[in-house]
């Protein structure tokens, strides 16, 4: 009876270990089984790669003007917003520049008053010649209308002086009249003359500074744009942030020259994207909007995305 007894507790105890080691093994069976239906699933309906990376913009930084450079007010790896001071360039020199051009202009401006007064005078010269002129021109009209009078009165004597009908001293007079009338005719008409030709004199002033007027014009016009180039480059000597960004590839430092357009360094703004490469084959039936889990090695954690 012991031995059976002994027996039977040996395949009682097999039984345990048995049932003990079958519930944890059909636990993992179910578990790989899962992992294994779950991995079948995704192979189905998703897509992956292991070959991709960030991408981004890099807007470079690059000065409008030559010159030293005076400070250099960033670091690599900063960030910096939009508007924010980066390079200072040496402005003494456009400084310079802009109180010359400063200079021009004010002498131009003076120069054009000066030519304006001269316009206005040259335009009431020209408005009293006028009137002389006229009015030489209207007594040289009543000197004419005299000396026909005149003549015509000595013409009408000849005939009755021939016959005596008339005294040598009327007719002598008549004769003084007409001759006295001609030659005031002569001496209007060459007035009226003078008088024309200081109209045209006057006029020829006029138009000469009505030119200088112009010219001065148009010398004041050039010297503003040259102030308004001064003044912009003048503005270049100061170079700030044109986007939000990291500072990347700085190769500036305070003393250095630097040329028109060279590169002083990039910025790298912070809107990034992954670009992923596929096979032809995976991209049937991925569409823009679609879900993406990104997974990083370096960061050791798990992003959402979305198909661009």
């Amino acid at each position: 009876m012991e031995t059976q007894t002994q027996a039977a507790k040996g395949k009682g105890g097999t039984r345990a270990r048995m049932a003990m080691l079958f519930w944890p093994g059909m636990l993992a069976f179910a578990a790989l089984l899962y992992y294994g239906l779950d991995r079948f699933n995704d192979a189905l309906t998703h897509e992956s790669t292991d070959d991709a990376f960030v991408e981004g913009h890099v807007v470079p930084v690059a000065p409008r003007i030559a010159g030293h450079v005076a400070k250099v007010l960033v670091r690599d790896n900063q960030l910096v917003k939009k508007g924010d001071p980066l390079v200072e360039i040496d402005s003494r020199d456009y400084e310079l520049q802009l109180e010359k051009r400063r200079a021009i202009t004010e002498t131009n401006q003076a120069n054009l008053k000066a030519v304006s007064k001269m316009l206005e005078l040259m335009a009431a010269k020209t408005t009293t010649a006028e009137g002389g002129a006229k009015q030489a021109h209207a007594m040289e009209d009543s000197s004419r209308a005299t000396t026909a009078n005149a003549q015509a009165i000595f013409q009408l004597d000849q005939g009755p002086a021939k016959i005596g009908a008339l005294s040598r001293q009327d007719y002598g007079n008549a004769e003084a009249a007409a001759k006295s009338a001609t030659a005031n005719l002569h001496a209007a008409e060459e007035n009226s003359a003078q008088a024309d030709s200081r109209v045209i004199e006057a006029k020829s002033q006029f138009a000469a500074a009505q030119a200088g007027v112009d010219l001065a014009k148009a010398q004041i016009k050039e010297a503003d744009i040259g102030v308004n180039g001064a003044e912009l480059d003048m503005s270049y000597t100061k170079i700030f942030a044109p986007c939000d960004g990291r500072v990347t590839r700085k190769s500036v430092e305070p003393g250095s020259y630097v040329q028109i357009g060279q590169a002083l360094l990039a910025l790298v703004p912070p809107e990034v994207w992954l670009v992923g490469n596929f096979k032809e084959t995976q991209l049937e039936r991925v569409r823009p909007g679609q879900p993406v889990e990104i997974t990083v090695d370096s960061l050791g954690r798990k992003l959402r995305g979305r198909v661009d």
